[in-house]
């Protein structure tokens, strides 16, 4: 990813509620945000567990993941995981599967929400003075 394309997002497809960021996982830091989109990206992570570690730092409650479903690791340098549904949910531990599709013949798309302990109130908003 690159600071031009980020900036080509931003501009055709940001708003003040999508925001569209270029860095390294471990160093970014949002404010808030209720959902993360995460498009052919955890294949390319030397540990791809720093993507939960990100949903659960800024407490997003609502993933959607992309990677190939199929092995690739043996043509694509740049793919360091040949990665199965089963993988992606126990990478993000905390986040129950609730949506998956297949597109195309390789790719495969996870809808993710973050599990709520017993009792726990639905939070619909990400503002407290609106619940």
């Amino acid at each position: 990813m690159s600071d031009e394309a980020v900036a080509f997002a931003q501009n055709e497809y940001g708003s003040d509620k999508v925001q569209f960021v270029c860095g390294q996982m471990d160093e970014v830091d949002i404010e808030s945000a209720d959902t993360l989109v995460s498009i052919e990206t955890i294949e390319h992570l030397d540990n791809p567990r720093i993507l939960n570690e990100f949903a659960e730092k800024h407490d997003i409650e609502t993933l959607v993941v992309s990677f190939p479903i199929k092995k690739t690791t043996h043509y694509n340098k740049f793919h360091k995981w040949d990665l199965k549904t089963q993988d992606v949910s126990d990478i993000f531990y905390n986040y129950a599967i609730t949506r998956e599709f297949l597109f195309q013949y390789d790719t495969c798309f996870v809808c993710l929400v973050k599990h709520k302990p017993p009792g726990a109130m639905e939070r619909r908003w990400r503002f407290p003075d609106l619940v």
